[in-house]
C-alpha cells in the first residue's frame, strides 16, 4: 500500500477498515463537523469521501462496512457529528445500526442511504433513528444540502421523506398521538401540544391559521404551542415534528 497517499491521521488496520480522526490542524478548527461513512460498497465510500472532504468544513474521519464494524470503530473514542448509514449491509444492517446510534451515540445526526427507497423502507429508517433519507444516485449538491440542514436544524426533509411520510399518513388508521410511545421527558406534552402535533401530521398539511380555527384558538396561541412543542422535543420545523411523530410511532399507521 502506498501510505504516502493516505490521510494524515488516518490509521489502516489490516482488513482494510479505515478510521482517519481528525488532523492536528483541523482540531484547532472547532467549526469542523465529523462525518461517518457506514456501507459495505468501497467506490461509493471512497466517491462520498471526496465530495465531502471537498466541502471544506466537513471531513469523513470513520468509514465501516457494517454496523458491527462501525460498532468497533466508535468505541476507540472517536466523536462522529453526522453518520451516513447505508440501509443495505452485511452482518448488523442499517436498520439496527440507525437503531445503535439512537441509543448509544444520541449526540451523533445519522442519515440513511440507499439505492431503492420504497414508503415502507423510508419510513423503517425514520422510526430507527435516521434525520433524512438519501438515494445513492443524489446529485451532489444534495449531499451538501443534506449535511447543512442536519448540522443546523437536526433533519433533512427532502421530497422522498416528505413523500413517504404524507403517504404514511395518509393510510393510517388513527391520527390521535400516543404519548405512551414517547420517550421519558422531564416536562411531558399537554393534551393540546398533541393535539397540535396531529394537526401538522395531517396529509392535507393545514397551515398555522387553520389549525387555529380547527383548535378554535388563536393562531398566537397556536404559535406557544409550536414553541413548546419544538422546546420540548428538540425540534426546529413542523418537518421535524412529522419526522418526531413518524419516528416514535406516535401518529399510527
Amino acid at each position: 500500500m502506498n501510505t504516502s497517499m493516505i490521510h494524515p491521521a488516518t490509521r489502516v488496520d489490516p482488513v482494510g477498515r479505515r478510521s482517519y480522526g481528525v488532523a492536528p490542524s483541523a482540531r484547532l478548527n472547532k467549526a469542523v463537523i465529523t462525518v461517518a461513512l457506514i456501507d459495505d460498497h468501497a467506490l461509493v465510500r471512497k466517491a462520498l469521501v471526496d465530495l465531502i472532504n471537498a466541502m471544506g468544513r466537513y471531513r469523513v474521519v470513520l468509514e465501516a462496512r457494517h454496523g458491527a464494524e462501525y460498532q468497533e470503530l466508535v468505541r476507540k473514542g472517536q466523536q462522529v457529528d453526522i453518520a451516513i448509514v447505508a440501509l443495505n449491509l452485511p452482518l448488523m444492517d442499517g436498520y439496527e445500526t440507525l437503531a445503535w446510534i439512537t441509543a448509544e451515540r444520541p449526540t451523533t445526526r445519522a442519515l440513511a442511504l440507499t439505492f431503492e427507497a420504497t414508503d415502507d423502507k423510508v419510513i423503517m429508517a425514520l422510526r430507527n433513528g435516521a434525520r433524512g433519507v438519501l438515494l445513492k444516485n443524489m446529485e451532489p449538491c444534495e449531499l451538501e444540502t443534506a449535511l447543512v440542514s442536519t448540522r443546523t436544524t437536526g433533519y433533512y426533509h427532502n421530497d422522498l421523506v416528505h413523500n413517504s411520510l404524507m403517504n404514511n399518513l395518509a393510510k393510517s388508521t388513527s391520527q390521535e398521538p400516543d404519548q405512551s410511545l414517547l420517550p421519558h421527558m422531564p416536562n411531558p406534552l399537554t393534551a393540546r401540544e398533541l393535539e397540535f402535533i396531529a394537526l401538522v401530521c395531517r396529509p392535507d398539511e393545514p397551515t398555522y391559521e387553520q389549525m387555529a380555527d380547527s383548535m378554535g384558538v388563536s393562531r398566537r396561541t397556536v404559535d406557544g404551542y409550536r414553541v413548546a412543542v419544538f422546546q420540548k422535543c428538540g425540534i426546529k420545523s413542523k418537518s421535524g415534528v412529522v419526522l418526531f411523530a413518524t419516528k416514535f410511532g406516535v401518529i399510527k399507521a
